[in-house]
């Protein structure tokens, strides 16, 4: 296995959108199969670009070929991760792994507390990849833009891992208050409604 010719960095201008959303594209179309409808599925090139915002999109690429995405969010101490994608016809040279040290290393020297990202809870191979990686389960969430419940991960950078107690409390604590507020298309529950318009009314 060749992984020297893997360069990972900020996309450079000659990486469209459209070549980030075609790779997103192949890349989650297993899960489509599967019925998981990942945003990533059938995104358009400027739903790829307005998703990253004012985020960093890294990318690996093989020869000048992009084999590989990740979209990286900082919010205070943590940052977020979404949209990390790899090509499923290079997948032999281990791109995820590459694409999590680089941003680990990137994150680190930020002094960023810990990274977190979020899946579909039912996609049991990528959950069980990350909890391999040394990621830890700490919550649920629910989004309009699929049709799962999102498993939250967290992986500490500078900051300190969470006991495996405080990480199973904090999943399941979430995990409860995801169900009862939320079905797995992100809409909120008739019981909860008139408190969570209150609430968007007060945030507005």
């Amino acid at each position: 296995m060749d992984t020297r010719k893997i360069m990972i960095l900020s996309r450079p201008d000659y990486i469209s959108w459209d070549d980030i959303t075609d790779l997103l594209h192949r890349a989650f179309a297993c899960h489509l199969q599967n019925g998981l409808t990942y945003s990533a599925c059938t995104q358009t090139a400027e739903y790829t670009e307005k998703r990253v915002g004012n985020g960093i999109c890294i990318v690996a690429l093989l020869e000048d070929k992009l084999v590989g995405t990740a979209t990286l969010h900082f919010k205070g101490k943590s940052a977020h991760l979404t949209q990390v994608a790899t090509d499923p016809d290079y997948r032999r040279y281990r791109i995820g792994r590459q694409l999590q040290d680089y941003i680990f290393e990137y994150c680190k020297a930020e002094n960023v507390g810990s990274l977190t990202c979020d899946t579909a809870i039912n996609a049991k191979k990528v959950v069980d990849w990350y909890l391999k990686s040394g990621w830890q389960k700490v919550g649920l969430r629910s989004y309009i833009t699929t049709n799962y419940y999102s498993v939250v991960l967290r992986k500490p950078v500078c900051g300190r891992r969470y006991y495996v107690w405080e990480a199973g409390m904090c999943f399941n604590v979430l995990s409860v208050f995801c169900h009862l507020t939320k079905k797995e298309n992100g809409e909120v529950r008739k019981w909860i409604r008139p408190g969570y318009d209150v609430y968007k009314l007060i945030k507005k």
